[in-house]
């Protein structure tokens, strides 16, 4: 619980920029979707004066009668912000919901004994649910 209450501000803030965003700069985040939809790679086509493509690379290809060359800057990061339905607080409030039911736990140990000593069906909806709230919560800080 403690982690949650850490990046619950910085949830709060992504939030709250993303709103802004799709308020203020709706064509911005239109482009930026459609970036992330073909693979989030930034390519930026460079065209390439004349008298130095004579004497240049045979890579340069022609593009409407010019000569330009790709310039690739990488996988464009934060584009988790871009999603339509993106909302980060939401995300912390269902993991901590199954944390929740583990609040009478003290220690990472005490939930463990805990989950020890519930019947087999419980046991395996307990541990699979604290499983799925692990990988929602790295999830969660990889998109942060």
């Amino acid at each position: 619980m403690d982690a949650i209450r850490a990046v619950r501000p910085a949830a709060a803030e992504a939030l709250r920029v993303f709103r802004l965003l799709r308020k203020d700069a709706p064509n911005a985040v239109r482009l930026l979707r459609a970036i992330k939809q073909t693979g989030a790679r930034l390519t930026i086509a460079e065209t390439i004066d004349a008298k130095i493509a004579e004497i240049g690379p045979s890579g340069f290809k022609g593009s409407s009668g010019k000569q330009t060359r790709d310039a690739v800057f990488g996988v464009l990061a934060g584009t988790t912000a871009v999603i339509n339905d993106y909302n980060p607080m939401a995300e912390l409030s269902r993991i901590e919901a199954v944390l929740k039911a583990f609040t009478e736990c003290g220690s990472e140990y005490d939930a463990l004994e805990a989950i020890c000593r519930m019947p087999d069906a419980e046991r395996k909806w307990a541990t699979s649910r604290l499983r799925q709230m692990d990988g929602d919560f790295r999830k969660f800080q990889a998109r942060m």
